[in-house]
């Protein structure tokens, strides 16, 4: 849960974990009771699944991200821009 409801359970276990605890445990009991079951198989356990969609094992998380251009340019502006800065407080204090 992210947000206030996370605030709101969080306090609320805080305060009665036994209710909430009940509360939790029949609404899942509920769910799992009219749920389809799932298919018995092996999924990615012994091999990796491959999928169209690239969310084998890594979930596209390993894949090394290449820097856009934009990103460069900021980088190479900000530089610029430092450096200019130092060489006009460097002629500055000369001209004093």
């Amino acid at each position: 849960m992210v947000g206030w409801p996370a605030y709101v359970m969080r306090w609320s276990y805080a305060i009665a974990p036994s209710l909430v605890g009940r509360t939790t445990r029949r609404l899942f009991d509920t769910y799992f009771a009219q749920a389809d079951p799932a298919p018995v198989s092996e999924n990615s356990l012994f091999t990796p699944s491959l999928v169209p969609h690239d969310t084998n094992i890594s979930g596209g998380w390993a894949k090394p991200t290449k820097p856009r251009n934009g990103q460069w340019l900021g980088a190479a502006l900000v530089a610029g821009l430092a450096v200019s800065f130092l060489a006009w407080q460097r002629t500055k204090e000369e001209a004093r």
